[in-house]
C-alpha cells in the first residue's frame, strides 16, 4: 500500500502590520477553513514577522501533488486581496536604507521544503496549529500592535498555569520556577533595564486584571478561542506530565508562543517577568 508523502509549502505575505488583521480576516481565516476541510493539507502554522519587510508567514503541509493546486488558489485570493484593497507592491519606510533589495510590501513569495512527518512530535504539531487557530481568531478581529501581542501572550500563559495547577500543585511550582530562570536569564541578554522597570510597573494593573480574567468562569464565556486551547493543552499536558516531561513541555510551549509570535528579547524576558512576579504574588496573599 502506497503512503502519501509530503512537503510543506511556505507562504510569505509582506503586509504591513496595520493591515494584518484584514489580510487574517479577508484571506487567511477562510483559506484555511476551505481547504482543511478538504484535506489539502495535514496542518499548518501562521507566523508573525515584525522585522523591516513586514509580513505574514503562512507553513501548509501538503500531500505531493497538491502543492500547485493550493498555492494557487492563495495566490489568487492574495492578488484579489491586494487588488479590493488598493495595495499596490511598493518599499515601506523601514526599508528605504537597506543595502540589499528586500521583498515588496503588499507581495508574496513561496517556497517548497521536503517535509518528514515524525510521529514523535505529532503533540507539538497539534499545538502549533491549534495556536495558529487562536491567532487567527483573535488577531482577525483587531488591529494588531504589541500592547495586543503581549495581552494575547499572557492569557495563554496564565491559563497554562492554571490548567497545569489542576493537575499537580507542585507543576504549579516548576511553571513559575521555569519563568523566574528564564527571567534570570534574558536580563543577561537584554541590557536596557530602566524602560523595563517602568514597562512592568506602568502595566501591572493590566497584567494583575488579566490573571483574575483566567479564575473567572463568567469572563472566560467572553473568551470563546481560550476554550479552544484548554480542550487541546489539557489532554496533552496529561500525557506529558505521566511521560515527566514537565519542564520539556513548558519550554515547547513557551517556543511556540516566542516563535509563532515572532516576541524579540526584550518581550520574552517581560513576558517571563510579568508571568513570575504576578504568580508570585497571588501565591503569597492566597497563604
Amino acid at each position: 500500500m502506497k503512503t502519501n508523502s509530503y512537503s510543506w509549502l511556505h507562504v510569505s505575505v509582506f503586509v504591513l502590520k496595520n493591515n494584518w488583521h484584514l489580510a487574517i480576516k479577508g484571506v487567511i481565516q477562510p483559506f484555511i477553513k476551505y481547504h482543511f476541510e478538504k484535506g489539502d493539507f495535514l496542518t499548518y502554522k501562521l507566523t508573525f514577522d515584525h522585522g523591516s519587510a513586514e509580513n505574514i508567514s503562512l507553513s501548509l503541509l501538503v500531500p505531493d501533488k497538491k502543492e500547485g493546486v493550493v498555492a494557487q488558489s492563495l495566490d489568487q485570493s492574495l492578488k484579489s486581496f491586494f487588488k479590493e484593497e488598493g495595495f499596490s507592491a511598493i518599499l515601506n519606510s523601514k526599508q528605504n536604507n537597506t543595502l540589499f533589495m528586500p521583498p515588496l510590501t503588499n507581495s508574496v513569495q513561496y517556497k517548497l521544503c521536503p517535509a518528514f512527518v515524525n510521529p514523535e512530535i505529532k503533540h507539538l504539531q497539534i499545538l502549533e496549529q491549534t495556536f495558529s487557530n487562536l491567532m487567527i481568531d483573535v488577531f482577525a478581529e483587531e488591529l494588531v500592535d504589541d500592547e495586543m501581542i503581549l495581552t494575547f501572550s499572557l492569557y495563554i500563559l496564565f491559563d497554562c498555569y492554571k490548567l497545569v495547577c489542576a493537575t499537580d500543585h507542585s507543576s504549579g511550582d516548576k511553571w513559575q520556577m521555569y519563568y523566574q530562570h528564564q527571567a534570570s536569564y534574558l536580563k543577561t541578554i537584554e541590557f536596557s533595564d530602566q524602560p523595563l522597570q517602568e514597562e512592568i510597573v506602568s502595566m501591572e494593573a493590566a497584567v494583575n486584571e488579566i490573571y483574575l480574567d483566567i479564575s473567572n468562569t463568567v469572563m472566560l464565556n467572553d473568551l470563546n478561542w481560550i476554550s479552544k486551547w484548554e480542550d487541546v493543552f489539557g489532554k496533552i499536558w496529561e500525557e506529558e506530565y505521566n511521560r515527566n516531561r514537565e519542564i520539556l513541555f513548558f519550554s515547547e510551549i513557551n517556543l511556540i508562543i516566542t516563535q509563532q509570535l515572532n516576541l524579540n528579547i526584550g518581550y520574552q524576558l517581560l513576558l517571563s517577568t510579568f508571568v513570575n512576579n504576578t504568580i508570585s504574588k497571588h501565591r503569597v496573599s492566597a497563604k
